[in-house]
């Protein structure tokens, strides 16, 4: 122990006396290990750290795809059919629930013993879900309880569970909050519980739970009831996930017959943790990788860095050699002093990464999984702990070993020329020869994928998303069924938006809209060919995706009439019936011509088609547009009133300016209505392009760390070289050497040390980038703009680096060389 502590206490005075190179080398291991640990964190959060659930490995997502839904962007559901006949007589699995994700008008609080206000009416995030859920998660309530099985029955459901987070901030943490009355879209609920702190569920951002109800209203002969939403079961102990999707395929093969409109159904189950990483698995490994990469690279430099310092300390070496140590007692030595380095850089690194994760989820994209939960806890310090001493093992044992080697002799004799190994390519310096080849191949493997991740965002960016975001301001409303059920109640309520919106000083055009472009939602309408034949089967039926606007949505939102008009103020419920079609549509169905055509969209009279506009990407800019449909919300064929819509204004001047006087709009028709989701479309395009942007950004900067790590490799291992020849340099020049052949001498070794580490890495990149494709976007994983304008940029910034050594070789005088020899 003892000797331990001699060794600790030496290695500090020597990194305390040489304050350049511990800057140096504690930046790097720092940067390395930094790096590597905050996206651990988020690693461990979203692919590592099980779900906060009894059991995860037996809760898996309950999907169905349906022939009317393939080839389409849909989300994946299940349907109530397969619910109720699933749970009746379950043999592989435990339990089975619903669950989807809602918003809510929460205006009013009345408790037994406290009465709370909440002030103006906001919007909540819930979710519905069925009964069940809660045990099939096996969560308790922290106060009160869970919901009955009864509590799913229509008439039943008006009661809620609060998160812990809702109930401290929105209720004080007061446990008269159970048996209080919630006011949650115009409809009571009695508060039945409140779920402990750490329970989640779909999501942290869920704020309360309503029974999801499946109750099948009366509906005529011949007609079934459907109702879709998110699907979970729990797997019983040695069920397989194949077994169990075996029992649900008979199940759903049997609804065939009554389930009108949707066709057969294929039912596919999936491990719910790996559902809820979803398409952010790849890039995180990517973004783990790349880190790796850093890593390597600053672990090879450290490497370099301790060579040549092993190099300069020979004779101090060789003394103590010389008085008794032994090279196990140097090996020692030089071991402690590098393990000092790496676990004091790791600990500046964990406290940059600590900083990090803290910041991550106020700049990183909104959705990316693990952002949330990320955190610096037992596992990360323990990764952390290891990485620091495998970077200080792997960058001190060789430079140890080698430093440990001398010519006894040599090493005390100070002024020995340091000759005889000239400039040949890996004479003399191969470790440190092959360490830079090793970073350079690195590097430009890191360069090359975020070459392909930014050039993939910038061909995203320039997608036309089919409208005009400029001053265009857009906003939410959900209309409660209990007053706008009647179609006739919210035409009338839309007709008096509009028409005190497009009253406003600075207001260009303002329309309403089902579903806006880039926000959740989707529904799909089938339909019928007017003159032709009824479809065989439900395998023939066609579908496109209906929105209900208004006239002024065209010019609101700045589309594209290609063909025809749009909805006007004269498409009323007493006019004949029309739609508009986007190109999508007009392609798939009627490439010969859309307009004039009649399709059957619902009971009553055939509608026409009267205008074409240009295609839309709503689910976003790297999503082919669909077919859509454009009615007029005068012509709805719902029997019951839209309960939401969207607002879209065309300013000219600031947008945001406006929202204030339409939320008084809305007011002064309902006083309960707030606006939600209140964004520019500029920054609802933004936020459509933001995961791409953080991933080409974040491995961006992963790679210019490593190019900048790999220059200053190739600037060290030259430098040193050149500082360790200067006699020779001289001599050469003495004998008539100019100083372009001295710098052409030390570029050529320097280009050649790049030249072996570019062709290296090209072939790594070509490997490696594949892993890659499923986040690229209009460009091929081997780019070929890319892999040739990487290594020209890498090579010109390495030759760079080799000519400020090159030319400092040059300013040796001959004469003190020629005085020393």
């Amino acid at each position: 122990m003892a000797t331990l502590v001699h060794d600790l206490r030496q290695s500090v005075r020597l990194l305390v006396k040489t304050p350049g190179f511990t800057f140096v080398a504690l930046a790097t291991v720092a940067l390395g290990i930094g790096a590597n640990t905050a996206v651990f964190s988020v690693v461990n959060a979203a692919l590592l750290r099980p779900l906060p659930y009894p059991d995860p490995d037996r809760l898996v997502r309950v999907r169905e795809e349906r022939p009317l839904m393939r080839g389409r962007d849909m989300p994946a559901f299940m349907t109530n059919l397969t619910l109720d006949a699933w749970r009746e007589d379950p043999q592989t699995i435990e339990q089975i629930a619903g669950y989807s994700d809602r918003g809510f008008t929460l205006s009013g609080a009345a408790g037994n013993a406290t009465n709370w206000s909440i002030g103006e009416a906001v919007r909540v995030r819930g979710a519905v879900v069925s009964p069940s859920l809660f045990p099939l998660l096996r969560a308790r309530p922290f106060l009160g309880r869970v919901f009955t099985s009864e509590e799913e029955a229509a008439g039943n459901n008006r009661v809620a569970i609060l998160s812990y987070r809702a109930w401290q901030t929105r209720y004080g943490g007061a446990p008269e909050v159970i048996g209080a009355l919630l006011t949650l879209d115009d409809v009571g609920h009695t508060v039945v519980g409140v779920m402990p702190e750490d329970f989640y569920f779909p999501d942290r951002d869920i704020e309360l739970w309503v029974p999801l109800s499946v109750t099948v209203p009366q509906t005529q002969p011949g007609q079934v009831f459907v109702m879709a939403f998110s699907g979970i079961a729990r797997l019983r102990d040695g069920v397989s996930l194949a077994q169990a999707e075996a029992e649900g395929q008979a199940i759903v093969g049997g609804q065939e017959p009554v389930a009108p409109g949707m066709g057969a159904a294929t039912l596919r189950l999936s491990g719910l943790q790996e559902e809820l990483v979803g398409e952010a698995r790849p890039a995180l490994l990517a973004l783990s990788a790349a880190v790796g990469f850093v890593l390597l690279i600053a672990t090879a430099n450290l490497a370099n860095l301790l060579l040549a310092r092993g190099a300069s300390r020979q004779r101090e070496l060789a003394v103590r050699s010389a008085i008794g140590a032994g090279r196990g007692r140097l090996v020692r030595q030089l071991m402690t002093e590098s393990l000092t380095l790496s676990v004091t850089g790791g600990g500046v690194g964990l406290a940059a990464a600590a900083a990090v994760v803290a910041a991550l989820p106020s700049w990183a994209p909104a959705g990316l999984p693990g952002i949330s939960d990320a955190a610096i806890d037992g596992s990360v310090l323990i990764f952390a702990l290891a990485l620091a001493l495998g970077a200080g093992l792997v960058f001190g044992a060789v430079p140890a070993f080698q430093a440990s080697r001398f010519d006894l002799v040599r090493a005390l004799n100070e002024s020995a020329p340091q000759m005889g190994g000239g400039f040949r390519f890996l004479r003399g310096n191969r470790t440190r020869s092959l360490l830079v080849i090793a970073e350079v191949a690195l590097a430009l493997m890191l360069l090359v994928g975020a070459g392909l991740l930014v050039r993939s965002f910038v061909t995203l960016s320039t997608i036309d998303p089919g409208y005009d975001p400029t001053n265009v301001v857009t906003a939410q409303l959900n209309l409660p069924r209990a007053q706008y059920g009647d179609v006739e109640v919210a035409t009338a309520f839309f007709d008096q938006l509009l028409e005190r919106g497009s009253a406003r000083p600075g207001v260009e055009a303002i329309g309403l809209v089902s579903t806006l472009p880039l926000t959740p939602g989707e529904s799909l309408m089938a339909f019928r060919f007017q003159g032709r034949p009824a479809p065989a089967s439900r395998d023939e039926l066609t579908a496109a995706r209906p929105q209900l606007v208004s006239p002024g949505y065209l010019a609101a939102m700045g589309l594209r009439l290609v063909r025809g008009r749009f909805v006007s103020d004269q498409d009323t419920a007493t006019s004949p019936r029309v739609f508009v079609v986007n190109e999508a549509f007009a392609r798939a169905y009627f490439p010969d011509g859309a307009l004039g055509q009649r399709l059957n969209l619902g009971p009553g009279e055939p509608s026409e088609i009267v205008g074409v506009v240009g295609d839309v990407h709503h689910r976003g800019l790297d999503r082919e547009p669909q077919p859509e449909l454009y009615i007029s919300y005068r012509q709805s064929f719902r029997s019951q009133g839209a309960p939401s819509i969207s607002v879209a204004a065309r300013t000219t001047g600031d947008p945001v300016a406006f929202v204030p006087f339409l939320q008084e709009d809305v007011f002064a028709l309902n006083p309960s209505l707030p606006l939600h989701n209140v964004m520019t479309m500029g920054a609802r395009l933004a936020a459509s392009v933001a995961q791409p942007r953080f991933y080409a950004v974040v491995l961006g900067l992963f790679a210019v760390s490593a190019l900048a790590l790999a220059v200053i490799g190739i600037y060290g291992v030259l430098a040193y070289t050149v500082s360790r020849r200067r006699r020779e340099i001289g001599l050469r020049m003495a004998l008539g050497a100019d100083g372009r052949s001295i710098r052409a001498l030390i570029v050529r070794q320097g280009t050649l040390l790049v030249g072996f580490g570019v062709a290296i890495g090209l072939a790594g990149a070509f490997a490696t980038t594949r892993g890659l494709e499923s986040l690229l976007f209009g460009i091929a994983t081997t780019d070929l703009t890319t892999f040739v304008v990487v290594p020209v940029v890498l090579i010109a910034v390495a030759l760079a680096a080799c000519y400020v050594p090159a030319r400092r070789a040059t300013l040796v005088d001959p004469m003190d060389s020629l005085r020393h020899d």
